[in-house]
C-alpha cells in the first residue's frame, strides 16, 4: 500500500504540474481548453468551472489538456479564433514548452526545500556524518574532524579528498585543537571502481548556497539525461535498463521506505524525467509539436493540420510501443 500511494503521489504530482504548465500558458494565450485531465483512462471524478471540465482518470500514469486544433470533438461550437493553430508563434512555444518548463522548475523547489531542511554540503575540509561500518570509523575517525593531510598532501577543499585516496593512507586532521595522525584502509569498491574512505561533508543552512544548488542539481541531472539517450543511441548503455510504470512503481516504494526527504527527492528526480521525455522531438511529444514549430518559424509556412494530426499519431504509436517493452524490461527485472 505504502508504495502504491507513493507512486501516486510523485507520478501524480510530476503530470499535474507538467499538466498545469500547459494549462495556465494555454489560457493565457485565450486557446480554449476543454479539458484539464489528471491520469489516462474513465473518469472517476469531474467538475466543471467556467468553459473547463477538470477531472481524475483512473490510470495514474499521465494526464493531458485538450485543447481546439487538436483534432479533438467538443460539446461546444468553438470559434477559429480560440484554437491552437491560431494562437501567436510565441505563445505557441510557451503552451508547449511550459509543460517540461514547470516539471523542471518542481525539481528545483523541491531540491531547495530540502536544501533548506537537511543543509547542503559544504566544501570545507570537514567530516560530517560516518558510513556505519566505513573505513574512517573504523580506523577512528569522528564528525567534526578537520583534514589537514593525506599522505603529505594538503587539503584545502573537500574536493582534494577524492584525489589523494589509495589503498593505505595517513590522514593528519585536527580534533578540537589537537593534530592527529591516524592510519586509514579505504574500501575499494568494484562497482565505483575505486576507493571510498566512507565519510560524507558537513552541510550547513544557507538559503543562497540552497538555491544555487538546486538549481545546479536540477541541470546535472538534465545533463545526465542527454547522456543516457546518447549512450542508448550509441549501444553504450542497454535498453533493457529502461523503466516503466512498474519499474516506477518498485523505486517509489523504496523511496518512501527511506522517509520523506527521499520520497521528495525522489519526485524531483521522477519531475525532471519527465520534463525531458516530453522536450525529445518525437511526434506527438512536445518535443516534437516544438520541433514543428521552430520549422514553421523557419520557413515560414504553416504546415498542414491533417499532416501534423498523422504525425502526432505514429508519434505516439512508437511511444506506446516503448511504454510496452519498458514495462516487458520490468516484469523482466521483477521475476529475476
Amino acid at each position: 500500500m505504502i508504495s502504491l500511494l507513493s507512486f501516486i503521489f510523485a507520478i501524480g504530482i510530476a503530470v499535474l504540474i507538467h499538466e498545469f504548465g500547459h494549462f495556465i500558458f494555454a489560457k493565457r494565450a485565450g486557446v480554449y481548453v476543454q479539458e484539464f485531465a489528471i491520469g489516462m483512462g474513465p473518469k472517476i471524478f469531474s467538475t466543471k468551472k467556467g468553459e473547463t471540465t477538470y477531472s481524475i482518470r483512473l490510470l495514474p500514469i499521465g494526464g493531458f489538456v485538450s485543447m481546439a486544433g487538436e483534432g479533438i470533438e467538443f460539446d461546444v461550437e468553438v470559434p477559429r479564433e480560440r484554437f491552437i493553430q491560431e494562437a501567436s508563434w510565441i505563445n505557441k512555444f510557451l503552451i508547449f514548452f511550459m509543460g517540461a518548463g514547470f516539471n523542471f522548475l518542481l525539481a528545483i523547489t523541491l531540491v531547495f526545500g530540502i536544501n533548506l531542511s537537511q543543509g547542503v554540503p559544504s566544501n570545507e575540509p570537514i567530516i560530517g556524518e560516518l558510513v556505519i561500518d566505513g573505513a574512517a570509523m573504523d580506523a577512528g575517525l569522528k564528525e567534526g574532524d578537520i583534514l589537514l593531510e593525506i599522505d603529505g598532501t594538503k587539503i584545502s577543499k573537500w574536493e582534494d579528498i577524492a584525489a589523494t585516496i589509495d589503498d593505505q593512507i595517513l590522514v593528519k586532521i585536527d580534533r578540537d585543537g589537537t593534530i592527529l595522525e591516524i592510519d586509514v584502509t579505504p574500501i575499494y569498491s568494484e562497482e565505483g571502481e575505486r576507493y571510498y574512505l566512507g565519510i560524507n561533508s558537513s552541510t550547513e543552512i544557507n538559503i543562497v548556497k540552497s538555491f544555487t544548488n538546486a538549481i545546479m542539481s536540477t541541470f546535472d541531472s538534465i545533463r545526465q539525461m542527454f547522456v543516457i539517450i546518447g549512450g542508448l543511441i550509441s549501444g553504450d548503455i542497454d535498453s533493457k535498463h529502461l523503466a516503466g510504470p512498474a519499474g516506477i512503481y518498485q523505486m517509489a516504494g523504496r523511496a518512501a521506505s527511506a522517509g520523506i526527504i527521499s520520497l521528495l527527492s525522489f519526485t524531483a528526480f521522477l519531475s525532471i524525467n519527465l520534463g525531458f521525455v516530453n522536450l525529445l522531438p518525437i511526434p506527438a511529444l512536445d518535443g516534437g509539436r516544438i520541433l514543428i514549430l521552430l520549422f514553421e518559424g523557419i520557413t515560414r509556412k504553416r504546415i498542414n493540420e491533417k499532416l501534423e494530426l498523422r504525425l502526432q499519431v505514429i508519434g505516439f504509436s512508437l511511444m506506446i510501443m516503448l511504454l510496452i517493452y519498458a514495462t516487458y524490461n520490468d516484469i523482466l527485472r521483477f521475476f529475476q
